[in-house]
């Protein structure tokens, strides 16, 4: 009993000792580092990898710390552009392997974005942006944002802005409850995925601070959360389609095109394309640009647009619509899904086909037959109202679009919404 006693001892010891351990600050000796400095600012940057710029003394310079090496790097050497040397700056990480740069005593109103892929600093200039300002802080809330709390622009200031990268806007949030206005303080995420609360502590108001403050779960709301945008060629057209995984007060969509690489854009859509107003489910949407010429290549962005008039732009992605004939037999998924009246179906077919496309029930039972016949190769579509081969309206619910041509055979699910 009593070396058992000694060996559990033991254990406790040394589970104990790991636990510490772990805790533990360790300073690290890398052969070559930054510089002596403060007021330099650092981010999280990917992997287990943390970027600094700025600072005291070399106050433009950039440096990459890689924990698994215990190396510093100063990059890029020669940049072709940089942030100017300043302190009192923020720096956030924003997804991928990139950081973002707000600020700072020089430049005050820059907004800068640093690629470790590609070595790179890029200058942004987003129309509307937070006043110049110092000693804020900043916190990643997920995707492609960051938030931006407090600082100093000649007075403390309690504004709270969001960034988002792939529109390249600021936009400012406003707050029925937040914390007073305030420099100096700390911002920090409690998860890297923007799901988790962030967490303010502290700061300057003319005296010094004690408060602890949490931002929302993490979770900025977007007008529209998109899943997918993709542009296929096609014969003689450019198929465009997008699924919303949610909507939030979304009036609907315009489409811009461009036909040169400078990507500069006009809009191709006469009419809104609807949206679903406020949604938490997926939502599919289609549309088809015919005025196209083929062998040439068109790019193209996809504009949201809430009932305020705010607007928020994806892409860009690209197509070739060529004269070549389709490779595979396809069915796409209907457009608009769910429908109410009517949808489109869409298919392709690489060679002369016999072919069938037929409406079922839930219970199998066969509603309506759109198509029994043979059809050249190529590209199809075809409209169905919502009514089964009585022409009698049928009720909400699930039904299922088989397609059949030769030995192939495809089916989608639809849902029709009165």
């Amino acid at each position: 009993m009593r070396t058992m006693l000694c060996s559990l001892f033991l254990v406790c010891i040394l589970l104990a000792s790991a636990v510490d351990a772990a805790d533990d600050w360790t300073q690290k000796f890398p052969s070559s580092k930054p510089s002596a400095r403060y007021a330099h600012a650092m981010a999280y940057i990917g992997g287990d990898q943390a970027l600094l710029f700025g600072g005291t003394a070399g106050g433009d310079e950039t440096w990459v710390y890689d924990l698994s090496t215990n190396t510093w790097t100063q990059t890029p050497e020669s940049p072709s552009s940089k942030p100017s040397a300043r302190i009192d700056h923020a720096m956030v990480y924003i997804g991928g392997d990139q950081a973002l740069l707000f600020g700072g005593n020089v430049g005050g109103d820059e907004t800068w974005v640093y690629d470790l892929s590609t070595n790179t600093w890029t200058q942004k200039s987003p129309s509307s942006k937070p006043s110049a300002r110092y000693f804020h802080a900043m916190a990643y809330i997920g995707g492609d944002q960051v938030l931006l709390f407090g600082g100093d622009d000649g007075a403390f200031d309690d504004e709270t802005w969001v960034y988002d990268l792939s529109t390249n806007t600021w936009t400012q949030d406003t707050n029925t409850t937040q914390p007073t206005v305030r420099a100096g303080h700390g911002l920090s995420e409690t998860s890297m995925d923007g799901s988790s609360y962030l967490v303010l502590f502290g700061g300057y108001d003319g005296a010094y601070d004690d408060e602890t403050w949490t931002f929302g779960g993490g979770d900025y709301p977007l007008p529209v959360e998109l899943s997918s945008f993709t542009a296929t060629g096609g014969q003689g057209m450019v198929t465009l389609e997008w699924i919303t995984e949610s909507e939030s007060d979304n009036l609907g969509f315009h489409l811009y095109r461009s036909e040169h690489d400078s990507r500069i854009f006009q809009r191709i859509t006469g009419e809104l394309i609807a949206g679903s107003g406020n949604s938490s489910s997926p939502r599919d949407y289609f549309w088809e640009d015919r005025r196209v010429e083929n062998g040439q290549t068109y790019w193209y962005q996809l504009q949201s647009i809430d009932f305020q008039g705010q607007t928020r732009t994806y892409g860009p992605v690209s197509a070739t619509p060529t004269e070549a004939l389709p490779h595979t037999y396809r069915l796409s998924q209907n457009y608009p899904n769910p429908f109410n009246p009517q949808t489109w179906i869409s298919y392709q077919l690489p060679e002369l086909s016999s072919v069938t496309v037929k409406i079922y029930n839930v219970r199998g039972q066969l509603v309506k037959t759109l198509l029994d016949g043979e059809q050249t190769p190529g590209i199809h579509r075809l409209l169905w109202d919502g009514r089964d081969h009585s022409e009698v309206p049928l009720a909400s619910g699930v039904y299922f679009c088989r397609m059949k041509s030769n030995s192939h055979a495809q089916t989608v699910k639809m849902v029709l919404l009165r």
